[in-house]
């Protein structure tokens, strides 16, 4: 695939404007995974002597996931920021909560795209603090136009020069080039608080909701601390990463239904590793099979809803089901009652039952109304 399709892949016009929204970039699973596999005969044998893949930004998660996955190394998720509609809350860092035994280990450090330096050399502050060994950066697109002693050894697929040419190709504006909007900084989360809508649940009855269980029990020790659940960890721990999508796209073709899935959605940012993975499995078990991954960011309703309406078959991937009022609510307000039997499975890393009245009404409701298959990794 050449640099021009590539680019077109990221570059998309909003509001009469064009962004560079790295979303766009994974949509199309089988365009993203030609671009990987030259990321991957540049970088692999380098990062396959490295302790730990560690992404650098929520767009950096279904690269250094897919790549994690292949080369059987754990990953970290460092998240910089996590910000949500209006109300910004902000995370730096690697989770302090999560015991990871990074001293004197190598990091292999992944993103999609470097635009200013800034979270490169946030991620290698942070990362020095627990007294790595070493640390490396790679992303696919090196856009930082600038001088830094901190990130002149990044290595990177493509250069600014060459992806700036590009790019004044599509856009033909310099200066919209430069501007902050263009980078897609702001987030913004699709369900907020003032999207919800009373959702009318009584009428399903408060029965046992019992998942079909992915993994062994003996996960259960590995996942849960002091009854703290954790699902990143499930990304530390390959053996449990590697079993949890193996098992899903066996379920998924023991069902009959992996033929009939294009589109795999993460419902929240600690899914999308998860997510990721079976869309790309899916998309290399069914050559021509045109299979779209989407992560709910900072599309409007509307363009959402006209996704799903060209898809045929949905698999939704959480990382903790609690009341599962979350994916009724995609449900409600992306899907609706005509398309029902587009979603054909749900699948989570954790089915926590600590709602068991009328809270479980959620889940009840959209596998009623679906018909999807339930998997989860643990059930408890």
């Amino acid at each position: 695939m050449g640099l021009e399709s590539i680019i077109k892949n990221v570059v998309h016009k909003k509001s009469d404007k064009f962004i560079w929204d790295e979303w766009f970039f994974y949509e199309d699973v089988a365009s993203f995974l030609d671009v990987y596999n030259q990321f991957c005969e540049e970088f692999s044998q380098r990062a396959i002597e490295y302790d730990y893949i560690c992404s650098l930004s929520k767009p950096g998660y279904p690269l250094s996931s897919i790549l994690a996955y292949d080369l059987d190394i754990p990953l970290i998720i460092n998240s910089f920021s996590e910000l949500v509609y209006k109300e910004s809350s902000y995370i730096f860092g690697i989770p302090p909560e999560i015991e990871i035994p990074i001293k004197d280990k190598s990091i292999f450090c992944v993103d999609l795209h470097t635009r200013t330096g800034g979270t490169i050399v946030l991620a290698k502050n942070i990362i020095d603090l627990r007294h790595a060994k070493k640390i490396d950066f790679a992303v696919i697109f090196n856009c930082y136009n600038g001088k830094s002693k901190d990130i002149n050894n990044i290595k990177c697929l493509f250069e600014w020069k060459v992806i700036e040419k590009e790019l004044n190709a599509i856009v033909k504006d310099a200066q919209r080039i430069n501007e902050t909007e263009f980078w897609m900084i702001h987030d913004e989360y699709w369900l907020t608080s003032d999207r919800f809508n009373e959702l009318n649940i009584d009428k399903y009855p408060n029965e046992a909701i019992r998942p079909e269980i992915l993994l062994p029990a003996n996960t259960v020790e590995q996942l849960i601390k002091n009854e703290l659940i954790r699902p990143t960890e499930s990304y530390l721990k390959t053996n449990i990463f590697k079993a949890l999508v193996e098992e899903t796209i066996k379920n998924l073709q023991k069902r009959g239904v992996d033929k009939e899935i294009d589109t795999v959605v993460a419902l929240s940012t600690a899914a999308i590793p998860l997510a990721f993975n079976i869309a790309t499995e899916i998309s290399k078990s069914l050559p021509g099979n045109n299979v779209k991954f989407i992560f709910l960011m900072n599309e409007s309703l509307e363009d959402y809803k006209a996704k799903f309406e060209a898809s045929q078959g949905i698999l939704l991937c959480e990382d903790t089901v609690l009341s599962g009022g979350l994916m009724y609510s995609f449900f409600k307000l992306l899907i609706g009652t005509n398309t029902k039997d587009k979603i054909k499975a749900i699948v989570t890393i954790f089915d926590c039952k600590q709602f068991p009245k009328k809270g479980r009404k959620y889940l009840r409701a959209i596998l009623s109304e679906t018909g999807a298959a339930y998997l989860a990794g643990l059930s408890q």
